[in-house]
Formats: structure tokens, C-alpha cells, sequence
């Protein structure tokens, strides 16, 4: 996960990712129910976002640690009130010091896959369908005399558009990490081009949230805007951002990334650029929703409509942020099946007779992430 509140807009390819492994193991009964113990492995703040395992009630704490977590922060592993929790807690304040990490993990018994949770977030999470969907299936059939049991657990795709307008951005990182790799220092040509091209992707990347929320007049019907009218809100929008990401705050930008990876490569604290970086995030945000929201006050749209283009900027917010989270993470699945396991697109087997999936978070942009395996009871 993001170690930064900004590695998606600014620090990129220039800040080591998270460590988080979430881990779902299945052990499928002949009968249809499912035991399910959900596990993720990582430090505190990449364990504190993104619901990225159940926590609701009827889930029953499989470690100590997921124990002193509820007493001490409650069944919450996402909400925007648990960093403030988790700040009032002594335990999980050291363990952030000390980049230490920790098992949480929660079994629960379902009668059929169908009744398998599709999200981890939640009912009543704001934005709750921006997070990661799962699905599972479970066939019994008769053939020849034997039952065959077939598993398939899903978990869907993530659009990943936005990640488009970010691609020459990494095509400069890439360069400028092999340089920093290298020992050397950017040179002031390299600079200009690395802000040149940070800009240049922030500005789409914000452009493409604002197109995409004034959707919302079409999908959710009952008002609408000319071309025209688009177009001004869109540029207003975009003259915005774009005065507050001037030459001198960009020049800044390339200079703390190259500053960031020097104290990275020695092996000294990068807190205060990610502090510098973080507050630009916050500001940067902040002139998105306040210039959208002007631009659609000067328009004739009903007030419903505005909020309802408001409310999807919000949750393309969301939506962006936990993909973007999800895509350096390690998900692994393992599956224990009543009978013997004939088939399937599993990665390994186990001596115990389970078998393994591990994926990576990026493949989410390319399809979803599919376990299917079949097995045989004589």
C-alpha cells in the first residue's frame, strides 16, 4: 500500500512500495460449506486502509494480535476515524515506529458460496462499492458414478484508466531511478523534465476526474449541460490546478524526489519530503473539489444535480486511491477440497494435498484474478 498520501500523484516509481500480503484460505466441504480464514500480513498503516480483510461481526479472530487490535481500535481495518484510534494506542503507535509488522487474520463458517461476503468493507462504508469486489462459486455434479466438486473464488478487475495518463511520468522515473540506482545526481535539464512530466500527468490525471463526474448528469439522468458548458467547466477546473502546480511548486517537486532518493540511498529519514508531498496532496484535492464546485454553481443546474456530479468526483476519489493501493500488494489464495484435486489453474500443491494461488495487485488492471479447482470424490 501507499507509505505516502501521495505516491499515485507525485513520488511514483521513487518510494518503496507497501508490504501487505492478504491471504484467503478456502477449505470446501462436500456438502457446500466453506471455511474461510481471511489473513493479512503487513505493517500498521498498510493494515489500516483499504478493508482488505473482513472485520464485521460473526468473523472470529484467528491470532492475539487481531485480538489486542479489536480490543484496542475496535473491528475496523479502513475507516477514516482509525487513524485517530490508532494514535491512542501505545501498541500500535511502537509498532509504526519500529516498521514492525503483523498478522491479522479472522475465521468465519459459510453455508454455500453464495453467502461469502463480496466486500470486505462494510454495509454503511461511505464509497463502500469503490472498494474490491470478490465473488465465489460452488457446483456439485454426477458423473459416471463419481461426484465432482468444482471452486471458483473471483476477484473482479480494477479500472485502471486513470493509470494511463501517468505513463510517460514512469517512462522518466524509470530513467531517473537508474540514475539514482547509480549513485549520480539528476542533472538540471533531467529536473526540469521530471517536473515537466509530473505536471503534465497531474493535470490529465484531474482533468479525467472532472469528465468523468459530470457523467453523472447522463447516469443519473434529470439535467444536463451543452458541449459548451462542459467545456468551461472543465477548463476552469483545469486553470486551477494548473495555477496551483506553477513552475516554482513543480521545480520544488523534482528537487524533493531527487532528495528523497539521496536520503533513501544513504539510509537517512525521508519523513519530512513525504510530509511536504503529503500536504501538497491534500491541497491539491482541496482545488479540485472547490474550483468543480464553483464551475457547476455558475451553471443552471438544479442543486441535486451539482451535488450528484459532486458525489461521483468523490467516489472516483475513492475508487482511484484503493486501486492504487491494491496494485503492489500480494494476494494468495489456498484451497483444501473434499476429495482429489484433478484440475484446476492453481500455481502449486502442497504436501497437505491444498493447492496455491499468488498474484500480484497490478494484474487487477489486466482481469480478474480467478481461482478455479476441481476435485473428485470416488
Amino acid at each position: 500500500m501507499r507509505k505516502l498520501a501521495v505516491p499515485a500523484l507525485f513520488l511514483g516509481l521513487l518510494v518503496l512500495p507497501g508490504c501487505l500480503t492478504t491471504r484467503e484460505t478456502f477449505t470446501v466441504h462436500a456438502g457446500g460449506s466453506i471455511d474461510v480464514e481471511a489473513r493479512a500480513e503487513g505493517q500498521v498503516g498498510d493494515l489500516s486502509t483499504g478493508f482488505m480483510i473482513p472485520m464485521d461481526a460473526g468473523w472470529a479472530p484467528a491470532t492475539t494480535e487481531t485480538t489486542r487490535w479489536i480490543a484496542e481500535v475496535g473491528r475496523d481495518v479502513g475507516s477514516p476515524e482509525l487513524k485517530d484510534r490508532i494514535e491512542s494506542s501505545e501498541w500500535l503507535t511502537d509498532l509504526k515506529k519500529r516498521d514492525a509488522g503483523i498478522p491479522l487474520a479472522v475465521t468465519r463458517t459459510f453455508p454455500s458460496a453464495n453467502a461469502l461476503p463480496r466486500q470486505n468493507a462494510p454495509e454503511g462504508t461511505l464509497y463502500r462499492s469503490a472498494h474490491l469486489l470478490r465473488s465465489a462459486t460452488f457446483t456439485k455434479t454426477q458423473r459416471g458414478g463419481k461426484t465432482l466438486i468444482t471452486f471458483e473464488r473471483v476477484v473482479h478487475r480494477r479500472d485502471g484508466l486513470i493509470e494511463r495518463f501517468w505513463g510517460e511520468f514512469r517512462d522518466v522515473g524509470n530513467e531517473v531511478q537508474q540514475k539514482f540506482d547509480g549513485g549520480a545526481d539528476l542533472t538540471t535539464a533531467e529536473l526540469r523534465k521530471l517536473a515537466e512530466s509530473l505536471k503534465r500527468a497531474a493535470v490529465r490525471s484531474n482533468r479525467w476526474y472532472v469528465q468523468e463526474a459530470l457523467g453523472a448528469l447522463y447516469t443519473q439522468g434529470g439535467a444536463n449541460l451543452s458541449l459548451t458548458q462542459r467545456g468551461h467547466v472543465v477548463g476552469k477546473v483545469e486553470s486551477a490546478i494548473q495555477s496551483l502546480l506553477d513552475d516554482e511548486v513543480m521545480a520544488r517537486a523534482a528537487r524533493l524526489m531527487e532528495q528523497h532518493a539521496r536520503n533513501k540511498r544513504a539510509g537517512r529519514d525521508t519523513n519530512e519530503t513525504g510530509e511536504w508531498f503529503a500536504a501538497k496532496e491534500k491541497e491539491l484535492r482541496s482545488t479540485l473539489r472547490k474550483a468543480l464546485a464553483d464551475s457547476l454553481a455558475r451553471t443552471d443546474l438544479p442543486e441535486t444535480s451539482r451535488n450528484g456530479v459532486l458525489h461521483r468526483l468523490e467516489w472516483l476519489i475513492a475508487s482511484t486511491d484503493h486501486t492504487d493501493d491494491l496494485l503492489d500488494e500480494t494476494f494468495e489464495f489456498v484451497v483444501n477440497m473434499p476429495g482429489t484435486i484433478v484440475s484446476g489453474n492453481f500455481h502449486e500443491t502442497r504436501d497437505d494435498g491444498s493447492v496455491v494461488w499468488v498474484f500480484k495487485g497490478r494484474e487487477l488492471l489486466d482481469g480478474d484474478l480467478v481461482v478455479h479447482v476441481v476435485s473428485v470424490i470416488e
